[in-house]
């Protein structure tokens, strides 16, 4: 099987030297050491969103228990961004622009499709449909057949995932009660301190669940 890379996204400031975190995983260190630092003091929410760190997990694993301790400074905990993720070989935009009304698909949209995903994913009666024009308005096994041809499990491109998989947040043993208020930030990022452990869930399927692709 392959790696899954997960980046962790934030930011990280201390007056001098660099801010270090210790992050475990299902019980197994995956990270310790120095994190992208900043000495420019953080003024609300963080302004210079970055890469903190990164680490690898073989791509079976989809249920993470997340504990990262930070040590000399002030990190901001963001979104985490992984590659591995179900992406489509027909970008929602495409579709939007081309297919406005999915009862009465154009004679070109549908040969975009067909040359896109081709006969052998397709099939061969569906293609040639799709080639001659014939398909306006797909019967529920054919736009079954379409959907799942045109999924692929993407390895080049890092994508966000939904910050709802995220479960069960607690600040050095005590329940972080109020994670997902206007107040935690867009994104719910934690701002930890010196000598803080954060633990929580992270319950997501990569390849089953919807992420959203990084520009």
């Amino acid at each position: 099987m392959a790696n899954r890379t997960y980046k962790i996204m934030g930011q990280a400031y201390a007056p001098s030297g660099n801010v270090s975190a210790t992050v475990t995983v299902n019980g197994a260190q995956v990270f310790s050491g120095d994190v992208t630092t900043s000495n420019t003091p953080r003024e609300g929410q963080p302004d210079n969103v970055t890469q903190l760190l990164s680490f690898e997990l073989d791509e079976s694993v989809t249920n993470l228990s997340v504990s990262v301790t930070v040590s000399g400074g002030e990190i901001t905990w963001g979104k985490t961004k992984t590659n591995g993720c179900k992406n489509l070989k027909i970008s929602e935009d495409w579709q939007t622009t081309n297919i406005p009304d999915d009862t009465n698909t154009s004679s070109a949209a549908q040969n975009h499709i067909a040359d896109t995903l081709g006969s052998d994913a397709l099939g061969a009666d569906l293609y040639n449909a799709l080639k001659a024009g014939t398909v306006p308005n797909p019967t529920a096994e054919q736009r079954a057949t379409i959907t799942t041809a045109a999924e692929y499990i993407d390895w080049d491109n890092d994508f966000y995932h939904n910050v709802s998989h995220l479960t069960n947040p607690q600040l050095n043993g005590s329940s972080w009660s109020d994670w997902d208020s206007e107040t935690m930030g867009e994104g719910n990022i934690f701002i930890l301190q010196d000598g803080d452990t954060l633990t929580y869930t992270w319950t997501c399927d990569p390849t089953a669940d919807d992420c959203v692709l990084v520009a």
